[in-house]
């Protein structure tokens, strides 16, 4: 029996298919990508400075609005106020990693990626809301406490 190069699925029943090795369009597209990912990530990246060139503003307003849609879907996900003093200004408020390890998130998948892991899926134990103060200052107590820790530097 003949099935899927890609998924596995079977292809009984699929006669137009017959001569065809993938069960649909999507599945061929992700073999394709999947063999090819460098050369679409390039490919990607090219259209992408040419969209850019194009028309700037276009391309500015959407990053924008798609920056403040992800900031009300985690807001709407992770609440709308700080969550060890109460402030609701939106304009303030960030996401904060519980754990301290923001930074290493950030140098592995850069900056707006963070937000989309975020919004994949619900992680209290991983993420929370802050205002910019408290952030400062949990910053500031996580490196007091560090250094209390490592007295040699």
């Amino acid at each position: 029996m003949k099935t899927c190069a890609y998924c596995g699925k079977s292809l009984k029943g699929m006669s137009y298919l017959s001569q065809r090795k993938y069960c649909s369009r999507g599945c061929q597209w992700r073999a394709w990508y999947y063999r090819n990912h460098k050369k679409a990530k390039e490919l990607k990246a090219r259209n992408m400075r040419t969209y850019r060139k194009r028309d700037p503003e276009k391309y500015r307003q959407y990053s924008r609005e798609r920056k403040r849609r992800e900031r009300e879907a985690l807001f709407e996900m992770y609440g709308d106020q700080c969550a060890l003093c109460g402030f609701s200004d939106k304009r303030a408020l960030t996401l904060d990693h519980i754990n301290g390890d923001g930074n290493k998130e950030r140098r592995k998948y850069g900056e707006r990626k963070i937000y989309r892991i975020a919004l994949e899926r619900y992680q209290p134990e991983k993420y929370r809301t802050l205002c910019m103060n408290c952030q400062f200052i949990e910053r500031q107590r996580w490196f007091q406490e560090w250094r209390r820790q490592h007295r040699g530097f």
